[in-house]
Formats: structure tokens, sequence, C-alpha cells
């Protein structure tokens, strides 16, 4: 667990662009701002609501989660998948006979790749040659 502690090392330089690093920081303090604004703006809401609301509020929402979380452990304890899972799909593979097609198919526009490419030497050689 030891390190080399050097008490008198100097930060490192950024090897950033510092127009990048400028844009960055103004990205940065942009959205801390916005954060900001929205807080305090919750925070008024929140301030006009009475306190009797906001305790069944927090109750209200601690029964939901502490619920949703008993659901959870029992469909984990009793083996039954939840409901919302997404449901995986499996591909099957194709039959043989579909294979063989396909493995013919691709030599076909194999060769027609290949005589287009043998169409465009042949057709460089030409220019840089021209019969006269």
């Amino acid at each position: 667990m030891f390190y080399p502690f050097k008490p008198d090392r100097r930060p490192r330089q950024s090897s950033g662009d510092a127009g990048t690093d400028q844009l960055a920081t103004r990205i940065f303090h942009k959205s801390l701002k916005l954060q900001r604004k929205y807080a305090d703006y919750l925070s008024e809401k929140a301030k006009r609501l009475p306190g009797k609301t906001l305790k069944t509020t927090l109750i209200a929402m601690a029964i939901a989660a502490g619920s949703y979380c008993l659901f959870l452990i029992a469909c984990g304890v009793l083996g039954k998948p939840a409901g919302h899972v997404f449901q995986s799909v499996i591909t099957e593979r194709p039959p043989a006979s579909q294979a063989a097609t396909r493995q013919a198919k691709e030599q076909v526009f194999n060769a027609y790749l290949d005589s287009l490419e043998k169409a465009f030497i042949r057709d460089s050689i030409n220019q840089s040659n021209p019969k006269k």
C-alpha cells in the first residue's frame, strides 16, 4: 500500500486544446447553473406545500418502493419471472437446404464481382495504352 507521495509535485497540465477546455468549462458551468435553477424552483414549490401533504407523499412513495422490492424478492424466491421482463428472442438456424442455396448465391455474386474487377482492369489497360 506504499505509493510515491510527492507533496511538491506539480499538477499535470491538461493535454487538451485550450479552446476545447474553455468550451467544456462553459458547458459545465451552464449545465450547473440550469441544475441549480431547477433545484431552486422545486424547492420553492415544495415550500408551498403543507407539511401533511409532504408526509403523505413521502409515506406513499416509501410504501410503493417497498412493495415493489417485496414483489421482486418474491419473484426471485418463488422462481416466477416478473411480467415486465424483456423476452429474449431465440433465432433458429436455417435448414441445410437454405444454407446450400445461400452458398450458391454467394458464389454467383463473387463471380459477378470478379468479372467487374477484370473489366475495370482491362479498361484501365486500354486507357493507358490506347491502340492507334
